[in-house]
């Protein structure tokens, strides 16, 4: 090889390194921040996919035929609630309609303690979806996470043990959109456990659920966010050698600079995967509950424009269905 050349090829990399160290691992160094995301689903689905209620008394024929026909199923089972109070009856709504809520918020002593609240995104290939689920996985963020961590059972990413904890949020993008049946779909589904998680989201009864404006709900539990590497390799090093440092450190080699904030952003960014289940990739989440002790993580997030990912208001009387085709 010449040696031009090969100085040409050495001086490339160089640069590219210099444009862009932390790039190689993912950190969304200016490539997404303030800009459009990488994301256009073809339709936008918002709906309420699951509720558990309670009764004391079963329904009469009549009103548990119609109510079947209201949902894509009803699961009837008779237990005894582990918390008492007579409660012997256990309805399961997939998929309920609107009508289906408001009449079930008229039966005397009905208890709500499950709902599952879901939003749907289609795509018209492959390739999207798959983009689309990686993304989700890199940058979505739970509020109030703390230590329930990020797990992975085949190709749904969970923010917490199944069954563990009140408030649990599944990605997946293996099944089918359950409105429309489309068959390239990214799958939201927050779950919420008991009927005092239900009370912190103001769902009180079931009533309410039925009137929940689905939109504003995702817009506030929709978070896609990423933590700005600059500013995270600054607090380590701030920590680390007790100062108050708030410029970038850029070191000088020859013609070309390095960000050695980024380059130890890195470092920090790879050690904090979760690596379960063959998902090794880490992500912002990782980030935050590996070191939110550590450093003010939460001041460095940088949050994403959603609102092209969000259902639109409807205010027809369809049901609780938000529908957006772009």
């Amino acid at each position: 090889m010449p040696e031009n050349e090969g100085a040409a090829r050495r001086g490339n990399a160089a640069t590219a390194r210099r444009q862009c160290p932390v790039e190689g691992i993912g950190l969304p160094h200016g490539s997404f921040l303030g800009k459009a995301l990488p994301i256009r689903p073809c339709g936008i689905y918002a709906f309420i996919d699951k509720a558990q209620v309670w009764l004391k008394e079963p329904l009469p024929e009549a009103d548990y035929a119609w109510l079947q026909s209201q949902c894509a199923c009803v699961s009837p089972r008779w237990v005894r609630a582990r918390f008492g109070r007579g409660y012997c009856l256990r309805l399961i709504l997939t998929q309920p309609s609107r009508e289906a809520l408001c009449f079930l918020n008229t039966v005397d002593g009905l208890l709500l303690n499950h709902a599952e609240i879901s939003l749907d995104w289609t795509f018209p290939d492959e390739n999207q979806l798959a983009a689309a689920y990686k993304f989700a996985c890199r940058f979505f963020v739970k509020r109030h996470h703390r230590n329930q961590g990020v797990r992975f059972k085949w190709n749904t990413r969970y923010t917490g043990g199944r069954w563990q904890h009140s408030n649990v949020v599944a990605i997946y993008p293996d099944k089918h959109c359950k409105l429309t049946g489309e068959v390239l779909c990214l799958h939201f589904d927050w779950r919420i456990y008991g009927a005092a998680a239900l009370k912190q989201h103001g769902i009180n009864n079931i009533g309410q659920l039925a009137d929940l404006n689905l939109r504003a709900f995702w817009k506030k539990h929709l978070v896609l966010a990423a933590i700005d590497p600059g500013d995270l390799g600054r607090a380590h090093f701030n920590k680390l050698h007790a100062t108050k440092r708030r410029k970038p450190w850029i070191v000088q080699c020859g013609r070309f600079s390095f960000d050695m904030d980024e380059r130890a952003a890195a470092i920090l960014w790879r050690s904090s995967s979760s690596r379960k289940e063959g998902h090794s990739e880490p992500s912002t989440q990782d980030l935050i509950d590996a070191f939110r002790f550590s450093y003010p993580v939460h001041r460095m997030l940088k949050t994403f424009k959603i609102d092209g990912l969000l259902p639109a208001d409807s205010d027809d009387d369809n049901g609780p269905l938000l529908h957006l085709s772009s």
